[in-house]
């Protein structure tokens, strides 16, 4: 990240994707770069399941394969262990409207 470069900043998705691993609506995003709304191609992680998605280009949401998961290079590897990291150290997420 270089200097200056604000992270952590939440934008709401307008495409409201569901997560395709525990079906949770996933209705906003919060980037690792200010002002960085999702495109095609982006990867994130699912609040609720801790599913490791990809953007597709209309906004929606796939699982990565344990494949492509593999062959990421070491720097995306790096950001996906920070934000795993990060989940483990807050309470568990429930679903607005969920039964507890």
């Amino acid at each position: 990240m270089a200097p200056g470069q604000k992270r952590g900043q939440t934008i709401k998705l307008e495409s409201s994707p569901r997560c395709p691993s525990c079906s949770e609506l996933l209705d906003g995003a919060t980037g690792l770069i200010a002002d960085s709304a999702p495109r095609g191609g982006d990867l994130t992680v699912c609040l609720y399941c801790g599913a490791p998605l990809q953007f597709t280009e209309g906004l929606g949401l796939r699982r990565l394969t344990p494949a492509e998961l593999a062959g990421m290079d070491a720097e995306v590897k790096h950001d996906f262990a920070r934000v795993y990291r990060a989940l483990a150290r807050r309470p568990a997420r429930r679903p607005p409207g969920s039964k507890q």
